[in-house]
């Protein structure tokens, strides 16, 4: 005869309700060896189950005395059943249950002990064994039993006195199916949400412990634990606001529960609202003053909002309070380090080491007042440890890729702000690292040549951290290197919005190759105004705009500027040239003195300078020192130039002529007309100076008629004025000529030149000459008249043209005298 299912008694019923007296025996009905018809085995069967049924129901409404009546006639049916076969096993489960809500533990373990090693697999008596050992007291032999039986999900019952026995032992992992279980194949039972609430939020799984809870909290709105249980899974699975919002509501509504103040306390300091949080832990403290961890928080948030006086008093206490508490130490050395105190604030974090070694944020400290005091590889060595104790927080990871920044393991730091990000994605300094890292292996990339390397580092910098300025900066100069102007372009139109005085500086150089002047003008100076560590580049763009408008002036200023704050070759180049230019240019406006002070500059990075610009800065200094000081010595150096092997080359044939019309010139300068003239032969291809060329030849001329007239040879000094008035407007040299031929008898021919400039404007001395002819020919009034005009004109030798005009007016009786 095979056995009935379904006979399972209610574990958590029986726990509330069961009967407080143990039944009598009930006399069997038949004898031990008497044997039943299998019809009245299933009319008994079926005759205890009702019984077994009802009493459970009576059991439920509080029924006790009529639950015991019932449960005589159960084990009645069951016994007489058992009387005529001990092995039928429907009627031992019936017999087991009635023991069981009878509390007659011991006796449903004898009967049903060897009933189940006799059929081992059989689930229902392995369920009702195990619940009256359970109850028994004999746990470790039960629990193997209620486990088989929870598999089934008719046997709840075990699956709930499982849930509740490892709930009390907090063995959390082992109860959580159980609970789950229950709650799947009883839904209708809605107390169980409030025990798997617990479980998962035991297990760390705090989004499924909130769903369980907001379930049960709907049935139970009142039930304080399960409310509570519900705002501490919000607020340790990350829900910080909804936590806190949960948390205000129970404290509203339990305002003598300090613990809520505590716990709320808790997540304003999670929310860094330090201010909010001190109001409530002196609530707390002032009913518990000797809670060390309370008194602990309002000392760190003292030390958070910058009150360090009560800071260290807080953790003073603390102390006194705990004497070995680390944390305590910990906080101290925060404000040690804080003002600036680093040897009190590594001996106090020391303290804190030694009485709190696996506390990974004690440890990652210490590490980090190492590092920063300048021993970084002493630092890994605890952020390493940290890391190890702490794998899954982000914190650590973060000190170790700083210590390996440090130590220039690159790679190593990537790997380990990498990691952070994993643990934490939306922690900043852990992204920030990690592109400074990116950057620098980009810069190194670059450095060694690896452009395509270097482009692929800082475009992952930019993935990771958008807008980052150093990873901006260095890819827009690698594409700009890379002559990629469009893609150097984008890159410094990513971060438009939000431009950096060294974005800026990259940007005006992007234009200035893409002949965009107004906008690499604007973006320059805005990068100098702006302090940019790229001044020097900006500077040079303010400096090549320069050149290219002519300035040359500024330009110089503006590479000499880059050059002092970064030397490079390419600096020193671009200096000299500008300054050469300063210099040819200061040259050709006739300031031979500031000409020689440009040219003195550029002379510095001759060597930077190309072989064509090399020669034509000599050449500039040589006629630089002429126009200054065109003496024997100047002259001597522009020949000696000019005569070196350099200057023989063909291209060189305009600078060679315009040396001869310098040296001609200094010449000129002291006199030397004939030596002038000479120069200027030397001139090979006279029209592109022949205005100077004339200009010089005129005077040089003139020069040597002024030799030969003060030589006392007026007549050959005529015949050179005389052929330089062919050519010459010159008023001067007019004067001069009339001059000559006076001093040689042409009295008249003078007087016709004279004459002529007293109407068109000649020299003054013009009047004075003509006045003396006047004179010697007889003409004492036209003369008087004429000394009277010079006299007033305050022209050289006014005083002598004066006293003459008083002489005529004496001799002669002029009336008006001198003038």
């Amino acid at each position: 005869m095979k056995p009935r299912r379904g006979m399972a008694a209610s574990a958590a019923l029986a726990a509330r309700l069961a009967l407080l007296v143990v039944l009598a025996a009930v006399p069997l009905r038949a004898s031990a060896m008497q044997q039943l018809e299998q019809r009245e085995v299933e009319r008994l069967l079926i005759e205890g189950d009702r019984a077994l049924e009802s009493a459970r129901n009576q059991l439920q409404k509080g029924r006790d005395k009529a639950a015991r009546s019932r449960l005589e006639e159960a084990e009645q049916a069951y016994g007489t059943i058992l009387a005529a076969d001990p092995g039928q096993r429907s009627a031992a489960v019936g017999m087991g249950a009635v023991y069981f809500l009878s509390k007659q533990y011991a006796r449903a373990i004898d009967l049903l002990e060897p009933l189940a090693e006799r059929w081992p697999d059989d689930v229902d008596l392995a369920y009702q064994l195990g619940m009256n050992l359970y109850r028994e007291g004999r746990q470790e032999q039960a629990l193997p039993l209620l486990t088989r039986a929870a598999a089934e999900d008719r046997h709840y019952d075990a699956m709930w006195v499982l849930a509740l026995h490892y709930y009390r032992r907090a063995e959390w992992e082992a109860g959580l199916p159980f609970v789950q279980h229950y709650t799947e194949v009883r839904p209708e039972d809605d107390r169980a949400l409030g025990l798997l609430g617990t479980y998962l939020l035991k297990v760390e799984r705090f989004d499924d412990a909130v769903r369980a809870l907001d379930r049960f909290v709907e049935s139970h709105p009142d039930n304080v634990a399960a409310l509570i249980n519900r705002a501490n899974a919000l607020f340790r699975a990350g829900r910080v606001d909804e936590a806190a919002s949960a948390y205000e509501g129970l404290l509203e509504r339990y305002p003598d529960r300090l613990r809520l103040a505590y716990n709320l306390a808790a997540i304003r300091m999670r929310q860094g609202q330090c201010a909010e949080a001190l109001p409530l832990l002196d609530r707390f403290i002032e009913r518990q003053p000797d809670h060390a961890t309370a008194v602990y928080f309002r000392a760190d948030c003292h030390l958070r909002v910058g009150d360090v006086k009560h800071a260290r008093s807080g953790f003073e206490r603390v102390l006194r309070l705990s004497p070995n508490n680390p944390w305590a130490y910990h906080g101290l050395s925060r404000i040690a380090e804080r003002t600036g105190q680093r040897a009190e604030a590594l001996e106090d974090a020391g303290k804190a080491l030694e009485l709190g070694p696996d506390q990974w944020e004690i440890v990652a400290w210490y590490g980090t007042l190492l590092r920063r005091d300048g021993k970084a590889s002493e630092a890994l060595a605890k952020h390493d440890h940290a890391a190890e104790l702490a794998p899954g927080e982000a914190t650590v990871h973060v000190e170790r890729g700083r210590d390996l920044w440090v130590l220039e393991r690159l790679e190593d730091a990537e790997e380990a702000f990498t990691t952070a990000i994993a643990r934490d994605a939306e922690r900043e300094d852990a992204r920030l690292g990690l592109a400074t890292v990116l950057t620098a292996q980009g810069v190194k990339s670059r450095a060694a040549g690896d452009l395509g390397e270097a482009r692929q580092h800082l475009r992952h910098a930019l993935a990771v951290w958008a807008g980052y300025e150093a990873a901006v900066v260095n890819l827009g100069l690698l594409e700009i290197e890379a002559r990629d102007l469009e893609a150097a372009t984008a890159t410094l139109n990513s971060v438009r919005e939000s431009t950096t005085p060294d974005i800026d500086a990259v940007r005006a150089v992007a234009a200035l190759l893409t002949g965009k002047k107004g906008e690499a003008h604007d973006a320059a100076e805005r990068a100098i105004a702006g302090k940019a560590s790229l001044t020097p580049l900006a500077l040079q763009v303010r400096g090549q705009l320069a050149a290219a408008q002519g300035d040359w002036r500024a330009a110089a200023d503006a590479f000499e500027a880059a050059f002092e704050e970064m030397p490079s070759p390419a600096l020193r180049t671009a200096r000299a040239a500008a300054w050469l230019e300063v210099g040819l240019d200061q040259l050709a406006r006739g300031n031979p003195g500031s000409a020689g002070s440009a040219l003195r500059s550029a002379a510095r990075d001759r060597d930077n300078l190309n072989a064509h610009d090399r020669l034509h800065l000599d050449f500039a200094a040589a006629a630089a020192g002429l126009a200054a000081s065109p003496g024997k010595r100047s002259v001597r150096e522009m020949e000696a130039l000019l005569r070196s092997g350099p200057f023989a080359a063909r291209s060189l044939a305009p600078l060679r002529d315009l040396g001869a019309i310098y040296l001609a010139w200094a010449e000129l300068r002291q006199e030397r007309g004939e030596a002038a003239l000479r120069a200027l032969g030397r001139v090979k291809d006279r029209e592109p100076y022949a205005a100077a060329i004339a200009k010089i030849e005129t005077a040089a001329w003139d020069a040597e008629a002024r030799r030969l007239y003060a030589a006392g040879a007026p007549k050959k000094a005529a015949n050179v004025w005389s052929k330089l008035r062919k050519g010459a407007t010159d008023p001067v040299i007019q004067h001069n000529l009339a001059a000559a031929r006076f001093a040689s008898g042409e009295v008249e021919a003078a007087t016709e030149v004279w004459e002529g400039q007293l109407s068109g404007g000649g020299p003054a001395q013009a009047t004075f000459n003509l006045a003396v002819a006047r004179d010697r020919s007889g003409a004492p009034e036209q003369a008087w008249e004429l000394f009277r005009a010079y006299a007033a004109s305050g022209g050289p030798g006014a005083e002598r043209a004066r006293e003459r005009a008083a002489a005529k007016a004496a001799v002669f009786g002029f009336e008006g005298g001198a003038p």
